[in-house]
């Protein structure tokens, strides 16, 4: 299967973040073809077909002119994405649409699994591919705080395949965000090992078959 996986913040920083590279390398290990996309972080070092879009101050060349935009309930930086201008969010999105559009018809992907209800997955829902959400928490405040991302990550939890939740905490918190989603929010370990990945497996086909027939 050919899977993308995408991710607002670098791969090597934080849970999340070793969630993704340990998911994709427990993917290739089973013969999957995986690529990443994520923003901001090194392109190298992670035994993963990694697209990394730069960011940095302006002038740099990077994609974006400006520091890899955080949730500010648990800023890892001093950009958030509440603090994102209207010309930065804009940019922002442009930049992260442009470079899912090159990886989709490069890589032609079956299904794609975002991070995060939030902008990936409005994105992703544009490109026709079929894809799937892990929910986390943070961006639920932040859905909150502006009413910018509130329709995107709207338009994302309402069309995605299957939303995927760490615990019942963050179950609970998703289903008072989002309307009609309790039928696809499923309950699976953050823990990448084989139990995991297979019943990850099992859900991407599932999505794949409720699309396109078995």
């Amino acid at each position: 299967m050919r899977i993308l996986l995408t991710h607002h913040f670098p791969i090597e920083q934080g849970k999340v973040g070793k969630y993704v590279t340990d998911l994709a390398q427990a993917l290739q290990a089973l013969k999957h073809d995986v690529h990443v996309i994520a923003v901001g972080g090194e392109p190298q070092r992670h035994g993963v077909a990694l697209r990394v879009i730069g960011c940095s101050r302006p002038g740099s060349g990077c994609a974006l002119p400006f520091d890899v935009p955080w949730f500010g309930i648990e800023p890892e930086g001093d950009v958030t994405f509440e603090r994102l201008s209207a010309d930065e969010f804009n940019a922002y999105r442009d930049v992260l649409r442009h470079e899912l559009d090159v990886e989709v018809d490069s890589f032609d992907p079956q299904i794609i699994h975002a991070q995060y209800v939030w902008m990936w997955g409005q994105l992703t829902l544009e490109t026709g591919v079929p894809y799937v959400l892990n929910a986390w928490g943070p961006e639920f405040v932040s859905r909150a705080r502006d009413d910018r991302y509130r329709p995107l990550a709207d338009q994302a939890a309402e069309n995605a395949g299957r939303i995927f939740v760490p615990d019942e905490h963050v179950r609970r918190e998703l289903l008072d965000c989002f309307e009609g989603v309790a039928h696809r929010a499923v309950l699976l370990s953050d823990r990448v090992d084989a139990s995991m990945v297979a019943a990850l497996i099992h859900h991407y086909q599932a999505v794949l078959d409720e699309r396109f027939g078995t």
